[in-house]
């Protein structure tokens, strides 16, 4: 007969300590490149955008975390305190929505039409990147990305959408 013992160790999702080790060492190259001691960790949220901005070359500013807190794909850390946990998962909300700097580490990871964005908006030409965006309606757009049946055609459609509807697109 077999006996099935339960592991002396608990779960390591249910120490939080645990928790907190491993979001530290997921999050160590950011510190890492802003050259912020783990040992400062809680920090305040400036230094958390800093260390979001500078070490994980995201976009994030303090209208970012109000836009996120608001839409609830993330708390707000408690107090103002962010530990690794929350700099882990607020890294992990602005990746899962490619909040990320242009000509980034995320580069690898962008669109063909990311890409040609970021070099129009940094030529200065970001109102010329869809020269006929004026002639399609949202709802056209809508349309065009349901039917679309190509990956990268779709970005440039997402991208065309974001930029039509601006500030918009965010509510």
């Amino acid at each position: 007969m077999v006996t099935r013992t339960t592991p002396a160790d608990p779960c390591p999702a249910s120490d939080p300590d645990a928790v907190e080790a491993g979001a530290l060492e997921k999050i160590r190259p950011f510190l890492d490149a802003v050259n912020f001691s783990p040992d400062r960790l809680p920090c305040n949220t400036a230094d958390a955008i800093l260390i979001l901005a500078e070490g994980g070359e995201y976009e994030i500013s303090a209208s970012t975390i109000a836009e996120f807190v608001r839409k609830k794909y993330v708390a707000k850390p408690t107090g103002g305190k962010w530990f690794a946990f929350d700099l882990y998962m607020w890294s992990a909300a602005l990746e899962m929505r490619r909040r990320w700097q242009p000509f980034s580490v995320h580069a690898a990871k962008q669109s063909h039409y990311e890409r040609m964005q970021d070099l129009a908006t940094a030529a200065g030409a970001d109102a010329e990147f869809f020269r006929d965006l004026a002639d399609h309606s949202v709802e056209d757009l809508c349309l065009y990305l349901a039917k679309c049946d190509d990956p990268q055609a779709r970005w440039g459609l997402f991208l065309a959408l974001r930029q039509k509807l601006g500030d918009r697109f965010y509510e």
